[in-house]
């Protein structure tokens, strides 16, 4: 009994006329159970939450130890090292959607429905970036090297038919450009031939 009126002053608890306020301490005594009801679905909620995290937590570590194991594995073994480099770093890049996949299927009643919806991106991904895009790149590819090898053969048709185009007109204005020069002369020489002698001009 002797803590209490060390208590009640650390509270600042009062004296009024010369007895401690017992309304003050039921008050409050009341109060606290109010919160302390008033605020138990919210702490349950917060546990539940904690154990959620810490159980998503403990799959995540679980997930990420069990592929990284899986993947160490994989790349040490025999048949993977005797692979040429590029067929390695291929592989290697398909086995990091492939050994996901795998841990996911396997420990399917571990993860739940989390783990069914993270194995269907799992799956659309390694289908997207192991066999959809290298095809993809690999037809692009083929069909950029037509294009440019027909947009080189067009080029060169166009070349030559500007070049005949070019000739034509040279060779026009060259006939052009003869007639005017040698057509008087012809004419002169056809009319003398005619008329059986030189003409005499007479200006």
């Amino acid at each position: 009994m002797e803590k209490w009126p060390a208590w009640a002053e650390a509270a600042e608890l009062r004296e009024v006329a010369g007895a401690t306020n017992y309304w003050v301490l039921t008050m409050s005594a009341i109060a606290g159970i109010v919160m302390w009801v008033v605020t138990t679905p919210l702490r349950n909620v917060s546990w539940a939450f904690l154990d959620n995290v810490v159980d998503n937590g403990r799959a995540v570590y679980f997930f990420v130890y069990t592929c990284g194991d899986r993947y160490l594995d994989a790349t040490r073994n025999a048949n993977a090292l005797s692979l040429p480099p590029l067929e390695y770093a291929c592989a290697l890049i398909s086995l990091a959607f492939l050994i996901p996949i795998a841990v996911l299927q396997d420990y399917e009643v571990r993860f739940g429905i989390t783990g069914r919806l993270c194995l269907r991106w799992c799956e659309a991904f390694h289908h997207s970036c192991c066999l959809f895009v290298p095809d993809a790149v690999q037809l692009l590819w083929m069909s950029t090297c037509k294009y440019a090898r027909a947009t080189g053969e067009a080029t060169v048709a166009v070349i030559e038919r500007t070049g005949d185009f070019l000739m034509g007109i040279y060779l026009a204005v060259s006939l052009m450009l003869s007639l005017l020069v040698y057509l008087p002369r012809l004419v002169y020489e056809s009319v003398e031939g005619i008329l059986g002698g030189p003409l005499a001009l007479s200006w």
